[in-house]
């Protein structure tokens, strides 16, 4: 069983991505942060996150989600929003 922990941040206010990244990393995760869905996009083509933290009023994250994860769950919370 493989047991990673790395964690990518969408979150386009500079204070809360920093402030999430620091309380992340001092417990132990590999973080990154990008500021817009598509940056989360180009991110997970290079790495593979454990876990996507994720903004969703910047309203590029809503098509990022559908990118990333094409589940029934997915489709039906994004179905809720509208």
């Amino acid at each position: 069983m493989r047991v990673s922990n790395r964690i990518l941040i969408v979150e386009d206010e500079y204070i809360i991505a920093l402030d999430l990244k620091m309380q992340l990393a001092s417990n132990g995760y590999d973080v990154e942060s990008v500021s817009s869905g598509n940056d989360a996009i180009k991110a997970n083509e290079n790495i593979e996150f454990d876990l996507i933290l994720m903004d969703i009023s910047i309203k590029t994250c809503a098509v990022t989600l559908l990118f990333l994860n094409e589940t029934q769950t997915v489709q039906k919370f994004l179905n809720q929003l509208n």
